[in-house]
């Protein structure tokens, strides 16, 4: 018990820190990325030559699993350089179940141009309107 509660602490602050810390541009116009393990931004040397924004949903009845939950998510365009964060529009549920999920990207299929978002904290029980940031 005491590891699972290690490690959805774990989960939690990971996913607060990623989300504090968007993606941005350096100096050289390439992408920044946080680093979780350095807990700094980290140079991708991608080049930031064009963003690509595809609008997505976690919708709720979308969940599978017992917890941690997944769920698979279509990104027409889908490249090997992305980020998926919350949609600018969330109500105040949407950004409290957002929180209490604890999101996080657990795999990315480039043949089937999906996503694979896994909910380590509580299943949102509402829909979640997201934005796939592409770039390369």
């Amino acid at each position: 018990m005491a590891q699972m509660e290690e490690r959805v602490t774990k989960a939690k602050e990971e996913a607060v820190a990623a989300a504090s810390h968007p993606p941005k541009l350096s100096e050289r116009r390439t992408w920044l990325v946080w680093d979780l393990e350095t807990g700094e931004y980290s140079d991708t040397g991608v080049a930031a030559t064009s963003v690509m924004e595809v609008p997505v949903t976690l919708a709720a009845s979308g969940w599978t699993g017992s917890g941690p939950w997944e769920q698979v998510v279509s990104v027409p365009g889908l490249t090997e350089h992305g980020e998926i964060g919350p949609a600018n529009s969330l109500t105040e549920e949407q950004r409290a179940a957002v929180r209490n999920a604890m999101l996080s990207v657990s795999g990315k299929d480039m043949t089937s141009e999906t996503l694979t978002v896994v909910a380590d904290g509580e299943k949102p029980a509402l829909d979640i309107p997201a934005i796939v940031f592409l770039w390369g």
